[in-house]
C-alpha cells in the first residue's frame, strides 16, 4: 500500500483535502481486504480507521463544500462514495452537514451583523516599520468593507446563497 495525502504545501490551505484522503484511505482498506496475506493486518486496520473517522467531522465537510471545485454536489458524491467502499449510510449525513453549516451562518450573522469597521490608526509618519505592510493590507480590507457595506448593503444575504454549496 502507499501512502495518500496531498503534497505538502506551506502556504496553501488543505482542510479540504482531508475529506478526499480519509476516502482514499478506505479505498485502499477495501482494495486490500481480500488479499490472504495482508487480512489480518487490514482488518485491524479497517477497525481503526472506522474508530476515528466513521463519524466525518463536520469541520472537514465545510471545508470541502466550501471549496470553488467541490461545492454540495461534490460532497455529496463523495458521500456516496464513501457509502460504496464503507458500506455505512451516508444520506442523512449531507442533510445535518448543510443544516449545521447553515445555523453556523445564522449565529455568526447575529454575532456580527451590527458590527461597523473601526478607524485605523494613523500610520507612522517616519522611516518603515515593520507593521507597515500588515497596515497597509488593514487598509485595503477596511475599503472593500466599507465599499460593500455602504454601496452594496447586502443585498442578498449569503444564506440565501448556501443552497449554491
Amino acid at each position: 500500500m502507499r501512502p495518500h495525502y496531498p503534497p505538502s504545501t506551506i502556504y496553501e490551505p488543505t482542510s479540504y483535502f482531508v475529506i478526499q484522503s480519509i476516502y482514499l484511505i478506505a479505498q485502499q482498506l477495501r482494495a486490500h481486504d481480500n488479499d490472504i496475506i495482508l487480512h489480518d493486518t487490514v482488518s485491524h486496520m479497517k477497525a481503526k480507521y472506522l474508530k476515528y473517522w466513521k463519524d466525518i467531522p463536520y469541520l472537514f465537510s465545510f471545508a470541502f463544500m466550501l471549496d470553488p471545485r467541490a461545492k454540495s454536489p461534490g460532497l455529496c458524491n463523495l458521500l456516496q462514495l464513501f457509502t460504496e467502499v464503507l458500506g455505512i449510510d451516508y444520506s442523512t449525513y449531507f442533510r445535518d452537514v448543510k443544516n449545521s453549516l447553515n445555523d453556523l451562518y445564522i449565529k455568526y450573522e447575529e454575532k456580527y451583523a451590527r458590527v461597523h469597521p473601526r478607524q485605523l490608526p494613523q500610520a507612522p509618519k517616519a522611516g518603515i516599520s515593520c507593521h507597515s505592510r500588515s497596515l497597509s493590507w488593514a487598509r485595503v480590507l477596511l475599503q472593500m468593507t466599507h465599499h460593500m457595506t455602504n454601496h452594496y448593503q447586502l443585498a442578498v444575504p449569503l444564506v440565501n446563497l448556501l443552497h449554491i454549496y
